[in-house]
């Protein structure tokens, strides 16, 4: 129904070293349940921006898509295959059921990427229920 938890993928990203960057999560944001953002396909052992906002955004930036009204940024950094996570539990309120948030990543200093160096992922909204 209209209250499930959803994973919705947007907009596109922009190629680096191992192509197309992938942004997505290994379960539904389901309301009290854990969650982990996953991000692979980036630049080995590079600092990786995730963005989190309640918005989503279609802002150019460096060549590629900025899709995220962003109110915080995580900084995380890729393993050697250029995988990346972020890991946490989905709030266990009520009121958050139908809410969406909106994730998206930045790789930094990709040598592939054009422009001024950076690589994206696509948009990820995490729409919250049950």
């Amino acid at each position: 129904g209209s209250n499930s938890a959803a994973l919705i993928s947007y907009g596109s990203g922009k190629a680096g070293s191992n192509g197309v960057p992938l942004l997505g999560a290994n379960a539904n944001p389901v309301l009290g349940n854990p969650i982990q953002l996953q991000i692979s396909n980036a630049l080995a052992n590079a600092t990786v921006y995730l963005l989190f906002g309640a918005a989503p955004a279609n802002l150019t930036y460096d060549g590629g898509e900025l899709l995220v009204n962003h109110s915080k940024v995580y900084n995380l950094t890729s393993d050697t295959n250029g995988y990346s996570s972020l890991s946490g539990t989905v709030p266990s309120r009520a009121a958050l059921v139908g809410k969406s948030y909106y994730w998206q990543a930045w790789i930094a200093n990709d040598p592939a990427a054009s422009g001024n160096g950076w690589a994206s992922t696509n948009g990820l909204q995490t729409l919250l229920g049950y």
